[in-house]
């Protein structure tokens, strides 16, 4: 464990990372992967961008689903 977290901090990490698998569909891969190459990143740090940014963004008031329309 201290040799990870030697090597996290080396990296500039300081908050413990989970690991995710995530299947992709080939054109968003494909998307993302020229994405990241135009914005000089790797496609995960791509990837972590756009997440960030969806969470961080401030959220307008939800869609309710569930009502008849007016």
């Amino acid at each position: 464990m201290l040799k990870w977290f030697a090597l996290g901090f080396f990296w500039g990490y300081r908050e413990v990372m989970k690991q995710v698998s995530l299947r992709l569909p080939d054109e968003l891969h494909t998307a993302l992967k020229d994405l990241a190459e135009q914005e000089d990143r790797s496609l995960h740090s791509q990837i972590l961008r756009i997440l960030r940014q969806a969470t961080d963004s401030p959220r307008t008031a939800p869609v309710e689903r569930d009502s008849p329309p007016a």
